[in-house]
C-alpha cells in the first residue's frame, strides 16, 4: 500500500467510525494518581463530550471461604484473579453498543457488593480506570490509548494510607502491613509490566497537576482527535512491508 492509498484509508475510516466509543485505559500502581488523571480528562469534556468512566475495583470477587482458602488464609487483592474480567468486558461490550450496564457497588468496608445499585451509561470516551487497566488482552485491545501513571513508590504509599484511613476504615499499621506484603510484591510482579503495553506513561509524583501539565495537554490533545475522528486506524505503511 503506498501512501496516498494509505491515507484514503485513513480518511475513509474516520468518516466510518465517528459514532464509535472510544475506550481509554488508565493503569498504574494503587494511588498512584489514576482517579486524579481520569477526573481531569471528564472535567475537560464535559462541555463537548458525553465521558463515562468504568472503575475496575467495582468488579472485584466477593470476600469468601473459597477465596480465603485459595490464597492461604489471607486474599490478596492485588491479585489479577480478583478481578472478575469476564463481567468487566461485558460491561464493556454493552458500553460499546451504546447500551447502559447496571451493576452492584463494591463495599470495600466489607469486601463485598453491597445492595447499591450503579449504572455505568454509554459515552463518546469510556475511561477505564484500575490498576489492572490493561492488564487481560482482550481488555486491552478494545482500548484505543493507555495512559500508564507513573509515581513512586514512596509517594504512592503515602496517599494510600491517607485514602485507606480516611474512606476505608482501616488502621496506618494495617495498610502498611498490607502495603509490604501484598501491594508492592503484587505492582512488581502485575502492574509495572503493563507499562510495556502503555502508549503514554505520564509521570505524576505530585499531586499538584500543574507540575505536569505539558504532558496533559498532551493527553488531551490527543482524546480530541480520538473522541472526534476515529476508534480505529489502517495499519501503518510500515506494517505492509
Amino acid at each position: 500500500m503506498d501512501t496516498f492509498q494509505y491515507v484514503e484509508q485513513l480518511k475513509k475510516n474516520m468518516e466510518n467510525n465517528r459514532s464509535k466509543v472510544a475506550f481509554i485505559g488508565v493503569a498504574g500502581g494503587s494511588a498512584s494518581g489514576k482517579t486524579s488523571i481520569t477526573a481531569i480528562i471528564k472535567q475537560y469534556f464535559s462541555d463537548t463530550k458525553s465521558v463515562s468512566v468504568v472503575t475496575i475495583d467495582d468488579f472485584y470477587r466477593d470476600k469468601s471461604e473459597e477465596l480465603i482458602a485459595r490464597f492461604n488464609g489471607r486474599i490478596n487483592w492485588d491479585d489479577p484473579y480478583m478481578i472478575n474480567d469476564q463481567q468487566l468486558l461485558a460491561c464493556l461490550h454493552s458500553l460499546a453498543e451504546r447500551k447502559p450496564y447496571t451493576m452492584n457497588k463494591f463495599d470495600y468496608k466489607v469486601s463485598m457488593h453491597s445492595s447499591e445499585i450503579i449504572t455505568i451509561v454509554p459515552a463518546d470516551i469510556i475511561i477505564v480506570e484500575g490498576i489492572f487497566a490493561f492488564y487481560w488482552q482482550h481488555i486491552r485491545e478494545l482500548q484505543k490509548l493507555r495512559i500508564f501513571v507513573d509515581c513512586s513508590g514512596e509517594s504512592r504509599l503515602m496517599r494510600r494510607i491517607i485514602r485507606d484511613v480516611k474512606e476505608r476504615g482501616r488502621t496506618v499499621e494495617s495498610v502498611i502491613e498490607q502495603y509490604a506484603r501484598f501491594v508492592k510484591p503484587s505492582f512488581d510482579k502485575f502492574i509495572q509490566p503493563q507499562i510495556k503495553q502503555a502508549h503514554l506513561v505520564l509521570p505524576w509524583e505530585n499531586m499538584d497537576q500543574n507540575t505536569n501539565l505539558a504532558a496533559v495537554e498532551l493527553l488531551i490533545n490527543y482524546i480530541s482527535v480520538l473522541a472526534s475522528q476515529s476508534s480505529s486506524r489502517p495499519a501503518t505503511p510500515r506494517e505492509y512491508q
